[in-house]
């Protein structure tokens, strides 16, 4: 008898899975609607420069109100100038998001004089092309504050309201080298890992509470864009794997939280390789990352 509720439990996990692969193809061929986002209170952390900034602007054209966070208030103050002389609205807040206490007084004043934040994203990051024996203990946990840490407390700030309200959407800006990995990534790539184990658990944190229909989730992970943080990005085969525009990934990132997709690779391609490459050996799959890739040697220090 234990032995074929085994092989029952066994076969209901295979159909599953081929379940999932026909609602994946269902969606490549018919995408979910575009969501309006007009009225909406869209917080952006780190909106100050790169992709923050695009996505800031594009949410405010969809006629969204926008909240601008960064770490430095002039860098986001000129941005919501741009966006209000286009006629959109805007408000810049200086905040560093790895800082607990200053994302309580921002999220404070935010409430008090914005009002509701019913999309938030957790854009704000920092990175270090840095073989791993080269890393310092700071730039270690400096990595983690921002990348890792600054989500729990934007978000621990926000979901209250958004479950009492019954709407929210989180954002997670995550990355390929989090799925994956990277040389000379090591504490970046652990960092977006983690952001993708926060993301993937309270969804089903939501599922459990019954919550998981009024709060969306979306993790976005791109793979190799000119963000300003690596100087001089390229691709070893740029036709098939460019080096893509901050506009572009911003554009990408904004369909799939209008389409409230759970996660959302860019290029969208790889999107699919990684969603059907667990069929093949890992021998293979590593075989095929690592042809695609190219990468850097710089020089490792030993003691």
């Amino acid at each position: 008898m234990e032995f074929i509720t085994i092989i029952g439990k066994a076969w209901g996990t295979i159909l599953q899975a081929l379940i999932a692969r026909i609602y994946f193809i269902i969606r490549i061929i018919l995408p979910s609607p575009r969501k309006c986002i007009e009225g909406d209170v869209v917080l952006i952390t780190g909106s100050g420069h790169g992709l923050g900034r695009q996505l800031a602007i594009l949410s405010a054209n969809l006629g969204a109100t926008v909240v601008l966070w960064d770490i430095q208030k002039s860098t986001c103050e000129s941005v919501a100038k741009e966006i209000e002389a286009n006629g959109g609205k805007a408000y810049a807040y200086e905040c560093d998001v790895s800082d607990l206490q200053k994302v309580e007084q921002q999220a404070k004043k935010v409430q008090e004089e914005v009002g509701d934040v019913t999309i938030l994203i957790n854009n704000a990051g920092v990175i270090h092309v840095d073989p791993l024996l080269n890393l310092n203990s700071q730039n270690i946990k400096r990595t983690f504050e921002v990348n890792v840490f600054s989500h729990f407390w934007t978000i621990q700030q926000f979901l209250p309201r958004m479950l009492e309200r019954k709407k929210g959407h989180i954002v997670a800006i995550s990355s390929a080298a989090g799925v994956i990995g990277s040389p000379y990534l090591t504490d970046y790539a652990a960092s977006k890992h983690g952001v993708i184990g926060l993301m993937s658990s309270l969804r089903e944190e939501l599922f459990v509470s019954d919550k998981e229909q009024c709060i969306r989730l979306t993790t976005i992970c791109p793979v190799l864009f000119d963000s300003g943080f690596v100087k001089r990005p390229h691709s070893r085969f740029p036709t098939i794997l460019p080096v893509l525009t901050v506009n572009k990934v911003a554009q990408g990132a904004l369909d799939g939280i209008l389409r409230e997709k759970n996660i959302v690779v860019l290029p969208s391609w790889v999107g699919y390789f990684f969603s059907w490459s667990r069929i093949f050996p890992d021998s293979i799959f590593l075989s095929i990352q690592r042809f695609l890739e190219h990468y850097p040697l710089p020089t490792i220090k030993t003691n």
